[in-house]
């Protein structure tokens, strides 16, 4: 079909995103949509309400990571998805996730991406309505 989908990675932690673990980022999402190809954007800064809307159809993947005392990167992960810029009630837990350093904390993070089946589920019977 010729739906149009955005997909927005917002990476709002403190250290630094490499061009490696956007890849892993894009990547895990490819693997979890499949048979849809879409762009995925990856942004260090939160994106804006009037561009969730521009688009018929969004998910966003938001990723809020800190250093705790004991040195290690804690965080979330979670997904919601956009219709016309109104977000849909899609089944989606967030991932409360605890690693050693960022990379770790990416893979984590694409780990939780790619296994959230429920949530693509939902999202593609959206899509096929």
């Amino acid at each position: 079909r010729n739906t149009r989908i955005n997909v927005t990675v917002e990476f709002q932690g403190t250290a630094p995103l490499r061009e490696a673990d956007k890849n892993t980022l894009r990547q895990s999402i490819q693997d979890a949509i499949g048979l849809y190809a879409v762009p995925v954007e990856v942004r260090t800064d939160p994106l804006p309400a009037t561009t969730t809307g521009q688009s018929r159809y969004a998910f966003v993947i938001t990723l809020d990571s800190g250093s705790s005392p004991s040195g290690l990167v804690v965080g979330s992960a979670a997904l919601s998805f956009t219709r016309n810029g109104e977000t849909l009630p899609v089944p989606s837990p967030v991932e409360r996730i605890t690693e050693q350093n960022t990379e770790w904390f990416i893979r984590k993070a694409a780990k939780y991406i790619r296994d959230n089946r429920g949530f693509y589920q939902a999202v593609i019977a959206e899509l096929n309505r």
